[in-house]
């Protein structure tokens, strides 16, 4: 997939938001060029000049074969060039066809050429929002938060549901750290939807009713089944 930005002061931005998205395993900022061994020379120059680097690698991809040249002599090209232009600015590196420290990547496919040398790690997984929805029940510490991301990575679409008592003071609440949670999170999924519950008075009915050993149970059991109706009215599959 090749996107193009109209705007080169979007590429931070562009970046930063690849990096979040589930089922890219990486992804490249490259140069199209003429479809000419000099032009591809020249670009890739334009690539390895600023890294820093001992070692490095020519490989070459070339999927449109009508392109007159082949891949070894687009390899051989290139990194001869490449071995002469470093030399002359003073650096000592060499060919490592094995174990490259930096690898320059050339692509030919129909239309313009591709250059670059170095690849973005992306986040890997499913791509967002192909394995349905689910529901998540998001407390005030990071272990639901991050099972939520770990299913999100996984193709989930999460809702969150987050229940919260008064707080021993005013604005202990946990409300605040609920919805700075689900801010993390939903840049990994573009939207989100999260469920605000006040527990504080079913806390007090089961406290006047229920013994103390049954107390905890029947609070979790208690969210479960309200999650369980929240889950239905947003068609979710799954409780998280």
């Amino acid at each position: 997939m090749l996107i193009e930005l109209d705007n080169e002061a979007h590429l931070p931005e562009a970046i930063e938001r690849l990096r979040r998205v589930s089922g890219i395993s990486s992804f490249a900022v490259v140069r199209t060029v003429e479809r000419d061994l000099d032009a591809l020379c020249h670009a890739a120059w334009e690539e390895v000049a600023p890294e820093k680097f001992s070692s490095f690698a020519v490989r070459a991809k070339r999927s449109d074969k009508s392109f007159p040249e082949n891949v070894l002599t687009i390899e051989r090209t290139v990194g001869r060039y490449l071995v002469e232009k470093l030399r002359a600015a003073g650096r000592a590196v060499r060919v490592d066809l094995n174990h490259p420290e930096l690898t320059c990547r050339i692509e030919i496919p129909p239309g313009p050429a591709l250059v670059y040398a170095r690849r973005i790690p992306g986040p890997g997984g499913l791509p967002p929002s192909t394995g349905g929805r689910m529901v998540c029940l998001l407390s005030g510490g990071f272990d639901s938060a991050v099972a939520a991301w770990k299913m999100m990575k996984r193709g989930a679409h999460m809702s969150f549901v987050h229940f919260y008592g008064g707080g021993a003071r005013p604005g202990e609440s946990s409300v605040h750290v609920a919805r700075e949670l689900v801010r993390t999170l939903t840049p990994w999924q573009f939207t989100s939807k999260l469920f605000l519950v006040p527990f504080e008075e079913i806390q007090r009915e089961v406290v006047r009713y229920a013994p103390e050993t049954y107390r905890l149970l029947l609070y979790r059991r208690l969210m479960l089944r309200i999650a369980e109706q929240l889950a239905r009215r947003d068609h979710a599959l799954a409780i998280v």
